[in-house]
């Protein structure tokens, strides 16, 4: 079990919230700015309104930080490929959004090496042009727990279920594969 401070992490919690609200309080102050009645009042009060937004200026910084931080992460588990990609049978075309699992090499609990990168595809988003895998055009490609060679893999036969193609298992390596298709090859 992981050992929890449940007083620091509440403690966490509060400055993280309080900054939100900090974040809200001083967007309102610069929009009372706006607002004239409200500006010459402010203004009359200089000293006090200036260390009041300052103040809560520096109080948002946690909630800024932290909302960069995971702006950043998410950037760097979905980014959209520059030039195309190929791993094993699958060609990635330039443009596509691509969802990896994991950025840097690390051991699972047993030991064993986890596939980082590329390799760590999780689903792959065509946006700007379809890719054709197996001779159909798709829009999104979905892999379950690790890469596998498309075509040299025996699959079972096709379901069609909401305009998806689930392909079964086929070892147990290969859990599922899901092909999202054009409707009417668009």
């Amino acid at each position: 079990m992981i050992p929890v401070d449940m007083p620091v992490m509440l403690l966490g919690y509060m400055i993280y919230i309080f900054s939100e609200v900090f974040l809200w309080l001083f967007i309102a102050g610069l929009i009372a700015l706006l607002v004239p009645r409200s500006r010459r009042f402010m203004v009359a009060r200089r000293w006090r309104f200036g260390l009041l937004l300052m103040l809560l200026a520096v109080g948002s910084v946690p909630y800024i930080e932290s909302s960069y931080r995971l702006w950043q992460d998410w950037r760097a588990h979905n980014p959209r490929l520059e030039h195309e990609e190929v791993l094993g049978d699958l060609v990635l075309p330039a443009g596509t959004r691509v969802h990896l699992q994991d950025l840097e090499p690390f051991n699972d609990l047993s030991g064993d090496p986890v596939p980082y990168g590329m390799q760590s595809l999780d689903h792959a988003d065509f946006d700007r042009t379809p890719s054709h895998i197996m001779g159909m055009p798709v829009r999104r490609l979905k892999l379950a727990q690790a890469m596998v060679s498309l075509r040299s893999r025996p699959c079972r036969p096709m379901n069609w279920q909401d305009g998806n193609v689930s392909l079964g298992r086929s070892s147990s390596i290969f859990h599922s594969v899901l092909i999202s298709s054009f409707p009417n090859g668009r």
